[in-house]
């Protein structure tokens, strides 16, 4: 039992017993025992207004994204949360930190920021869109995808200093994305869209199955589109 009836939008766990979730109404809730019970935190923040995003490197440091460029860093495990300067208004979705100095955060206007000294400061990054930007991710300090409205995949192998628009083939709403190394990825979003992304010393392919009532047939055979680097495989697996 969570406590609160406000809406949460993100959570995030450092181990199986402490974890974090972040929501409207400036909403902070931290757990220590796997989630049986959820103790508030203070945010800190000079008014009431929605976190969407939170991310830890360890127990004790972690950050929190949201409404009107809100970015808030914890040294303490959420005992204190203390804002940083984003140096900009604007609206952010998601955050990730690879460690204690580098992390991104995307949002509103295809807008992404990198910072390199834990939130210190913060820079724009040039994403090539006004695309909203809903979730970011990174395998290390150099390969990383973002995600958003109109079916807008981003992919950077410089940690930033470029990003790529991949053909993704939907136009639907996308989420989230999930990397498991450089080359294989995850992404999610609206009508039961599900993308994998592949690379190989080939190229880069989107995976793009088509839904049947919002899911996969359950044995898995599924026909692919075909549309640039989207290709047409016999099978692919459930996910």
């Amino acid at each position: 039992v969570s406590g609160t009836g406000k809406s949460l939008s993100s959570i995030f766990f450092a181990d199986s017993n402490t974890a974090w979730v972040c929501g409207n109404s400036s909403t902070i809730l931290k757990t220590t025992d796997g989630g049986t019970t959820w103790a508030a935190q203070t945010a800190g923040t000079l008014f009431s207004l929605g976190l969407f995003s939170i991310s830890f490197i360890d127990s004790n440091v972690g950050w929190i994204c949201g409404f009107f460029g809100t970015i808030l860093k914890t040294t303490n495990g959420g005992t204190t949360w203390v804002r940083q300067t984003s140096g900009t208004t604007t609206t952010l979705f998601s955050i990730f930190f690879t460690d204690s100095n580098i992390g991104w955060i995307c949002g509103l206007n295809g807008t992404i920021l990198k910072t390199t000294n834990g939130g210190a400061t913060w820079a724009a990054q040039a994403s090539g869109t006004t695309i909203e930007l809903k979730s970011i991710f990174f395998t290390d300090s150099n390969n990383g995808g973002a995600t958003g409205s109109n079916g807008i995949i981003l992919k950077t192998d410089d940690g930033g200093t470029t990003w790529a628009a991949q053909t993704s083939g939907t136009g639907a709403g996308l989420s989230s994305i999930f990397f498991t190394d450089p080359n294989t990825g995850w992404v999610c979003g609206s009508t039961g869209t599900i993308l994998k992304y592949i690379c190989s010393t080939t190229g880069c392919d989107i995976l793009l199955p088509e839904i049947l009532g919002g899911k996969l047939k359950e044995d898995g055979t599924q026909k692919l589109k075909e549309d640039g680097n989207i290709k047409i495989l016999d099978r692919l697996e459930l996910l």
